[in-house]
Protein backbone atom coordinates (compact mmCIF):
# COMPACT_ATOMS: atom_id res chain seq x y z
CA UNK A 1 0.00 0.00 0.00
CA UNK A 2 1.09 3.46 -1.28
CA UNK A 3 2.12 5.50 1.93
CA UNK A 4 -0.15 8.10 1.13
CA UNK A 5 -3.14 5.77 0.47
CA UNK A 6 -5.86 5.58 3.16
CA UNK A 7 -6.80 2.38 4.29
CA UNK A 8 -10.64 1.47 4.04
CA UNK A 9 -11.31 2.64 7.94
CA UNK A 10 -9.69 5.20 7.76
CA UNK A 11 -11.82 6.58 4.21
CA UNK A 12 -14.57 5.66 6.29
CA UNK A 13 -13.51 7.95 9.33
CA UNK A 14 -13.06 10.57 6.54
CA UNK A 15 -16.83 10.12 5.00
CA UNK A 16 -18.06 10.13 8.64
CA UNK A 17 -16.20 13.14 9.62
CA UNK A 18 -17.17 15.34 6.82
CA UNK A 19 -20.43 14.05 7.02
CA UNK A 20 -21.38 14.45 10.59
CA UNK A 21 -18.18 16.80 11.52
CA UNK A 22 -17.46 14.74 15.26
CA UNK A 23 -14.46 13.06 15.37
CA UNK A 24 -15.56 10.80 18.41
CA UNK A 25 -18.66 9.98 16.34
CA UNK A 26 -16.23 9.10 13.53
CA UNK A 27 -14.59 6.81 15.01
CA UNK A 28 -17.22 4.83 16.54
CA UNK A 29 -18.74 4.01 12.80
CA UNK A 30 -15.17 3.45 11.49
CA UNK A 31 -13.67 1.74 14.17
CA UNK A 32 -16.45 -0.51 15.92
CA UNK A 33 -13.86 -1.85 18.48
CA UNK A 34 -13.03 1.16 20.08
CA UNK A 35 -15.52 1.40 22.68
CA UNK A 36 -14.44 3.83 25.26
CA UNK A 37 -15.60 7.76 24.85
CA UNK A 38 -12.00 8.59 25.85
CA UNK A 39 -10.43 6.37 23.51
CA UNK A 40 -12.34 7.37 20.12
CA UNK A 41 -11.64 11.13 21.47
CA UNK A 42 -7.89 10.07 21.31
CA UNK A 43 -8.08 8.66 17.87
CA UNK A 44 -10.55 11.29 16.27
CA UNK A 45 -7.74 13.96 17.39
CA UNK A 46 -4.73 11.64 16.26
CA UNK A 47 -6.85 11.05 12.73
CA UNK A 48 -7.71 14.48 12.47
CA UNK A 49 -4.62 15.61 12.35
CA UNK A 50 -2.59 12.57 10.17
CA UNK A 51 -1.57 14.57 7.25
CA UNK A 52 -2.74 12.05 4.97
CA UNK A 53 -5.92 11.81 6.36
CA UNK A 54 -6.26 15.62 6.92
CA UNK A 55 -5.55 16.09 2.90
CA UNK A 56 -8.17 13.70 2.32
CA UNK A 57 -10.60 15.77 4.41
CA UNK A 58 -10.05 19.06 2.79
CA UNK A 59 -10.26 17.39 -0.96
CA UNK A 60 -13.55 16.49 -0.23
CA UNK A 61 -14.50 19.75 0.83
CA UNK A 62 -12.83 21.19 -2.10
CA UNK A 63 -14.86 18.98 -4.16
CA UNK A 64 -17.76 20.34 -2.40
CA UNK A 65 -16.61 23.77 -3.23
CA UNK A 66 -15.80 24.56 0.18
CA UNK A 67 -12.43 25.99 -0.28
CA UNK A 68 -10.36 28.38 1.93
CA UNK A 69 -10.09 30.78 -0.70
CA UNK A 70 -13.91 30.79 -1.43
CA UNK A 71 -14.58 31.31 2.05
CA UNK A 72 -11.92 34.40 1.77
CA UNK A 73 -13.45 35.64 -1.28
CA UNK A 74 -17.27 35.91 0.14
CA UNK A 75 -16.42 37.62 3.20
CA UNK A 76 -13.46 40.14 1.84
CA UNK A 77 -16.79 41.25 -0.57
CA UNK A 78 -18.94 41.24 3.28
CA UNK A 79 -15.73 43.25 4.45
CA UNK A 80 -15.11 45.81 2.05
CA UNK A 81 -19.34 46.05 1.78
CA UNK A 82 -20.93 49.17 3.19
CA UNK A 83 -22.95 47.41 5.98
CA UNK A 84 -20.52 48.37 9.05
CA UNK A 85 -22.58 45.00 10.93
CA UNK A 86 -21.83 43.01 8.54
CA UNK A 87 -18.59 44.07 8.50
CA UNK A 88 -17.42 43.78 11.86
CA UNK A 89 -19.32 40.30 11.49
CA UNK A 90 -17.77 38.93 8.80
CA UNK A 91 -13.61 39.96 9.93
CA UNK A 92 -14.67 37.66 13.08
CA UNK A 93 -15.78 34.96 11.23
CA UNK A 94 -12.89 35.28 8.57
CA UNK A 95 -10.58 34.82 11.39
CA UNK A 96 -12.70 32.43 13.08
CA UNK A 97 -12.84 30.21 10.01
CA UNK A 98 -9.18 30.55 8.72
CA UNK A 99 -7.85 29.45 11.84
CA UNK A 100 -9.85 26.46 11.81
CA UNK A 101 -8.78 25.33 7.71
CA UNK A 102 -6.38 27.52 6.99
CA UNK A 103 -3.20 25.15 5.89
CA UNK A 104 -5.65 22.33 5.86
CA UNK A 105 -5.40 22.23 9.81
CA UNK A 106 -7.41 22.74 12.91
CA UNK A 107 -6.82 24.80 16.19
CA UNK A 108 -8.35 23.21 19.71
CA UNK A 109 -10.93 25.20 20.97
CA UNK A 110 -13.95 24.78 23.62
CA UNK A 111 -17.02 26.29 22.59
CA UNK A 112 -19.78 26.00 25.70
CA UNK A 113 -23.74 26.51 24.44
CA UNK A 114 -25.80 26.08 26.73
CA UNK A 115 -24.10 23.11 29.38
CA UNK A 116 -23.32 21.29 26.26
CA UNK A 117 -19.36 22.01 25.71
CA UNK A 118 -18.37 21.11 22.17
CA UNK A 119 -14.39 20.72 20.80
CA UNK A 120 -14.05 22.78 17.68
CA UNK A 121 -11.24 19.99 16.86
CA UNK A 122 -13.45 17.29 16.60
CA UNK A 123 -16.30 19.18 14.63
CA UNK A 124 -16.05 19.19 10.59
CA UNK A 125 -17.22 22.06 8.20
CA UNK A 126 -20.56 21.48 7.50
CA UNK A 127 -21.09 21.88 11.51
CA UNK A 128 -18.80 24.86 12.14
CA UNK A 129 -20.82 26.61 9.46
CA UNK A 130 -24.15 26.09 11.16
CA UNK A 131 -22.73 26.67 14.62
CA UNK A 132 -21.34 29.92 12.71
CA UNK A 133 -25.19 30.72 11.93
CA UNK A 134 -27.22 30.08 14.84
CA UNK A 135 -24.26 32.44 16.54
CA UNK A 136 -24.63 35.04 14.11
CA UNK A 137 -28.60 34.76 14.49
CA UNK A 138 -27.98 35.13 18.16
CA UNK A 139 -25.75 38.10 17.51
CA UNK A 140 -28.17 39.78 15.65
CA UNK A 141 -31.05 39.38 18.33
CA UNK A 142 -29.00 40.28 20.91
CA UNK A 143 -28.13 43.54 18.67
CA UNK A 144 -31.05 44.38 18.46
CA UNK A 145 -31.71 44.67 22.03
CA UNK A 146 -28.32 46.92 22.56
CA UNK A 147 -27.48 50.00 20.49
CA UNK A 148 -24.39 48.98 18.79
CA UNK A 149 -23.32 52.42 18.38
CA UNK A 150 -22.08 52.31 22.05
CA UNK A 151 -19.70 49.53 21.58
CA UNK A 152 -16.22 49.93 20.47
CA UNK A 153 -15.17 49.56 16.72
CA UNK A 154 -13.37 46.87 15.76
CA UNK A 155 -11.88 48.22 12.76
Amino acid sequence: MSKNRLTLKQEKFVREYVKNGNASRAVKEAYPNVKSNGGRRVMGSKLVTNANVNKRIQEILSEAGLTPELITKELKELIIGDDKSEKNKAIRTASEIMGLIGKGGLISTQVSIGNRAMDINSMGIFPLLELKESIEERIKELSEKVNLSELPELI
